[in-house]
């Protein structure tokens, strides 16, 4: 996965669903994976030697096996762990030079800018 094509939620074909941790820059999201593991999150430990793959999207920077990605899905099903990510997440991205908006989230602006253009 190198790129997130959105699709309407009316389109039955696209399965699984993205979720939005696998659409969010591959960059921050493994530091931010190897930040929350050196403050003791002992799900991620594979981020002691992670296999890091080519591609701009979290979805597949990380070349994981199943007990991997599990590890992952039941660590943001946890209430209050996707705030705790996204929080370690905007600080690491906030302490970088190179800051860019995903393809995928201007193209949600320009719809709902081309929807206000029609009112």
């Amino acid at each position: 996965m190198d790129e997130i094509i959105l699709a309407k939620v009316t389109d039955d074909s696209v399965y699984p669903p993205t979720e939005i941790e696998q659409a969010l820059d591959a960059e921050f999201y493994i530091e931010t994976l190897t930040s929350l593991y050196n403050n003791g999150e002992e799900a991620f430990s594979f981020m002691k030697k992670p296999l890091i793959l080519q591609s701009s999207v979290s979805g597949g920077a990380l070349d994981l096996n199943m007990t991997e990605r599990k590890k992952i899905t039941e660590y943001f099903d946890i209430p209050g762990k996707k705030y705790e990510f996204c929080n370690a997440y905007i600080e690491i991205m906030s302490k970088s030079e190179y800051i860019q908006t995903p393809r995928w989230l201007m193209d949600i602006r320009d719809f709902f800018q081309n929807e206000a253009d029609l009112s």
